[in-house]
């Protein structure tokens, strides 16, 4: 058998573009049905051309060394990369496996192309993304470790547990149990390389393989640096490590292949059984028509037995659909029968098999006939769709997060405060636009008043003193004023000095401002706020006393919190205090609310009438607690006073009604209440009724009509238009006397009640002002109460909806079923200290909601204290705050994420560099008399020192970026 029917097979066979070419005429002489596809021509087309017609027109110099070498024949240690032509005049790059042949007689290269995909142009774009950089380094596996030398303490990242197939939370890190997993033969040149490394006679970098816990062997690349501190002195050694088990592989499998090619079909038959992608032989099966009904095994090689779950030798003979009944009806099998009819090939792209086969699985099928029979070549690409599918979400995700982020990011120059790179979301927050903000410094930026302090706070937290989180103002570009929270994150050196710094910036103008008008409701309410607390001994303080206290007892809250006897003696000098020590002593027997108008006279000698609500709450060792309100109602007790001496002036006038001949008798009382003379108006029933107010009219019939009939008396109030066209509220009050089943007189009296009634309804108007004022308090954040012992005694409703428990969950339960989720022994610690100090604490929380969500809150913890000044009950008030803790979670870890890999990726881009000027060093040197390789060898420095610069572009621009 000659070359090249040995060669026919794997050329037609192969997945890939593949091609063979006389190397002094540079003819193709062979070329498969993949390489057709790629170019874009046909098979005569194809082979009437030479390899130069499929070279671009102009060539960079990357491309003319890779093609130069490609037909000197070189053996390359790892493929060529060169840059081809198609029929249109697109130009693709191809990743080039060559191997050269004696085909009758004339030396020939076989050519096996692969397209080089969506990776290498990642790699070379101008500014690397965040999303993609972290993609890539999750496909590559690439792992960092550490090795202390002072402490020979080993440290890595999780992708080395991967790399070595150990489970983190088991395997422990050492440099003895690393060695441990080394495969026994390459134990020995794993320490020497090591050692050698430690003591600087050699690079660090070399490969060798590992045991995993299954008994499989992995290759294993490895490479590292020594560190030193300030004086020379050396401290650690760190380097990376990869997976390069697959090339391995891959070699191993290209050896295989070329070596199937010099020999039988036999052998080829063999490679095919080694090898890792799929290859089936299956013969059709007819019916009595000659139509194709099925089809049976004939050959499958163990790569698509293992995607198939199948022996390869008892698969033999069997059928198709008996096997796979799901194939039946589908376009993969008619294709299966039209390629075994029309013997034409026809491929596959992207196969989604998971609902054949009982795990998801992406095929790429190529489906050749061969004589009667039809070959499929099955190439597994699932891995690679996974890894583009993560690509692809990973990618999505962060962008998303820049795009709908409400919050400013910027990036600043520490020494200066100039703004080096900020996005767009910064020009809502201040009104200028992103070009004019990189003109800017934070510092103009900030109110004036505001930048001493926050200087301060910045200078300690790039000393590393403290974190820096802060609340200021900014001035917009208009002149206004606006709050904003910024959260600073330091980018050091290795000295630990900040050289860049990351902004958060955040608007919270809006809560700013509901903060100062809930500090507002509470200071200017026309009374005070406060809560009364009745001790199981019988003494009493007051506390949490608001500002209003300063005008209605002209004494401070602290002063009225410290001697509550400065308004109690108020109150007993107008001569009140037993009714209204009586009035919240039954409060508390009853166990209800407290409500009482007193009077009291201040430190000025002014009396003042008081109106006084409280809601009682019961502690668990007897306390009682009284949330309360006071208002002035001076006013509205001296309207009643006067109301008071009218009626003892009897105003109150008499009338008398004769039924049967509409005769009406008033009084000179009730005609002065109407305005009108009794010398000159004789008044009617009808003119009576019609003083009253029009909506008050049908009221009044109803109840003379009612009397009339059934003898029933009434007593309404109504509005009465006198005829001086003034309101006046009355009351009217009246019987029917009825003889013999008729009603003979209707008679009954008519009270001025104007002036009371003005003041009902002005009392019942301040009221309703109280209970608004007291709503709006509880509305506005969530509340809990707790006392001394932790136990929770009261809660608000919305601090119920926000922590998803009920109100009688809550009650009597330890304030612990809430606890902080996050630094919660720290949080802990600061609270009992302020407790015990009986000081106000405030801070951010993360606590866990009943099903067990998170959720941040803002909060604010104020101890009650006793006459002692101990605490023995605190006041706990929250803000939710979760949406902005976890922007700013996410974008830190984003930050951070990205500084790790622009290092670690550095790093490994530049090691190939390194390898190429070594082996160009070697071949410079054994070959120093050769002009023309030496030559070449130029070329090559050139091009990678090149490469180098473009490397080391990429790296500062993506630190910049950080």
């Amino acid at each position: 058998m000659n070359a090249e029917s040995d060669i026919s097979p794997y050329i037609r066979f192969n997945p890939f573009a593949s091609w063979v070419v006389e190397r002094d005429s540079l003819k193709f002489v062979d070329v498969n049905l993949k390489a057709l596809q790629y170019y874009g021509y046909s098979r005569d087309e194809f082979l009437s051309l030479s390899i130069e017609d499929i070279l671009p027109d102009i060539q960079a110099t990357e491309n003319a060394d890779s093609i130069s070498e490609l037909l000197r024949g070189k053996d390359f240690e790892f493929p060529a990369t060169c840059l081809f032509k198609k029929k249109s005049g697109e130009c693709t790059r191809f990743e080039v496996h060559t191997q050269v042949l004696d085909m009758n007689g004339k030396t020939c290269l076989l050519a096996v192309c692969r397209k080089l995909g969506q990776m290498e142009n990642q790699l070379c774009v101008e500014k690397i993304r965040l999303e993609q950089l972290d993609a890539i380094s999750s496909i590559t596996g690439i792992g960092y470790w550490k090795l202390n030398l002072k402490d020979n303490k080993l440290t890595w990242s999780d992708e080395i547990f991967d790399i070595l197939g150990r489970d983190s939370s088991t395997f422990h890190m050492s440099l003895k149990h690393w060695q441990e997993v080394v495969h026994p033969d390459d134990r020995e040149s794993f320490s020497s390389a090591i050692h050698n490394a430690i003591k600087g006679h050699e690079a660090h970098d070399f490969a060798y393989r590992v045991i995993w816990p299954d008994k499989s062997i992995k290759w294993i690349h490895q490479k590292g640096r020594l560190l030193t501190n300030s004086r020379g002195g050396l401290q650690a050694l760190e380097g990376t490590a990869q997976d390069i088990t697959e090339i391995k592989e891959n070699e191993l499998r290209l050896n295989e292949l070329n070596t199937a090619l010099r020999i039988s079909e036999e052998r080829f038959r063999f490679a095919q059984e080694i090898a890792p992608d799929g290859y089936t032989i299956l013969h059709p099966v007819r019916d009595d028509k000659g139509a194709i009904i099925d089809f049976s095994w004939v050959y499958e090689n163990q790569a698509i037995a293992n995607i198939n779950k199948t022996d390869p030798k008892e698969v033999i003979g069997k059928r198709l659909l008996d096997l796979f009944p799901s194939h039946q009806g589908t376009e993969l099998f008619d294709a299966y029968v039209q390629v075994a009819e029309s013997g034409q090939s026809k491929i596959f792209d992207d196969v989604y098999v998971g609902e054949i086969l009982s795990e998801p699985t992406w095929l790429r099928l190529t489906l050749v006939s061969i004589g009667e029979d039809i070959a499929i070549l099955t190439h597994n690409i699932t891995e690679r769709k996974l890894a583009e599918e993560a690509l692809r979400k990973s990618e999505a995700n962060l962008r998303t997060i820049f795009e709908i982020a409400s919050l400013g990011i910027a990036q600043v120059n520490p020494a200066n405060g100039n703004i080096l790179f900020i996005n767009k979301h910064y020009e809502s927050i201040t009104g200028y636009s992103v070009e004019e903000l990189y003109k800017m410094s934070f510092v103009q930026l900030t109110h004036p008043d505001d930048r001493e302090k926050d200087w301060e706070l910045f200078s300690k937290a790039a000393r590393g003193e403290q974190e820096y989180k802060n609340e200021k103002r900014y001035v917009r570009k208009d002149g206004t004023i606006i709050w904003v929270r910024i959260h600073l994150a330091f980018i050091r050196d290795e000295n630990g000095k900040a050289i860049r710094t990351v902004a958060i910036c955040e608007n919270i103008t809006e809560r700013k401002e509901s903060e100062l008008r809930l500090s507002d409701l509470s200071d200017n309410l026309p009374g005070v706020i406060f809560q009364y607390v009745l001790n199981p001994d019988g003494s009493d303080a007051l506390k949490s006393v608001s500002r209003g206290s300063h005008r209605l007892w002209a004494h401070s809250p602290e002063e009225v919190e410290n001697d509550i006897d400065l308004v109690w003696n108020q109150i007993k000098a107008a001569g009140d205090y037993d009714k209204v020590k009586a009035g919240i002593l039954e409060a508390v027997r009853t166990k209800s609310k407290w409500s009482a108008r007193y009077r009291s006279v201040l430190p000025s000698g002014e009396l003042q009438f008081h109106l006084g609500s409280g809601t009682p709450n019961y502690l668990m060792d007897g306390t009682v607690v009284f949330n309360s309100v006071i208002l002035d109602v001076s006013n509205e007790a001296k309207n009643e006073e006067i109301l008071s001496q009218a009626s003892s002036m009897a105003r109150i006038g008499s009338w008398e009604v004769d039924p049967i001949r509409g005769d009406v008798f008033w009084s000179d009382m009730t005609h002065q209440l109407h305005e009108t003379d009794p010398a000159t108006f004789q008044p009617n029933l009808e003119d009576g009724i019609l003083f009253y107010r029009e909506d008050f009219r049908e009221l009044v019939r109803s109840h003379v009509n009612s009397s009339i009939e059934t003898e029933m008396s009434f007593d309404f109030e109504a509005v009465i238009v006198t005829a001086n066209n003034r309101e006046r509220w009355v009351r009217a009050i009246g019987r029917s006397e009825i003889i013999g089943k008729q009603s003979k007189r209707i008679l009954g009296s008519l009270q001025d009640i104007h002036t009371q009634k003005t003041n009902e309804i002005a009392l019942e108007q301040s009221l309703k002002t109280l209970r608004e004022y007291q709503l709006a308090v509880d509305q506005a954040v969530s509340l809990i109460m707790i006392d001394s012992e932790s136990i929770i005694i009261e809660v608000n409703e919305n601090f119920c909806s926000l922590s998803q428990y009920a109100r009688s969950e809550l009650i009597g339960a330890k304030h612990e079923i809430i606890p902080p989720e996050l630094n919660a022994e720290q949080v802990l610690t600061n609270f009992s200290q302020r407790f015990v100090e009986g000081k106000v604490w405030r801070g951010e929380v993360c606590l866990k909601k009943k099903d067990g969500s998170k959720y941040w809150v803002n909060t604010t913890v104020v101890p009650l204290l006793d006459a002692h000044n101990s605490p023995y009950q605190y006041l706990v008030l929250r803000i939710d705050i979760s949406y902005r803790k976890r922007a700013e979670e996410q974008i830190n870890q984003a930050y951070e994420k990205l500084k790790k890999i622009a290092w670690t990726q550095s790093h490994v881009v530049r090691a190939p560099l390194a390898r190429m000027l070594g082996i160009m060093n070697l071949i410079e040197k054994d070959f120093a008399k050769d002009e023309e390789i030496c030559l070449w060898i130029r070329h090559l420095r050139h091009s990678a020192d090149e490469m180098d610069q473009i490397v080391k572009r990429i790296v500062e621009e993506t630190k910049s970026m950080i």
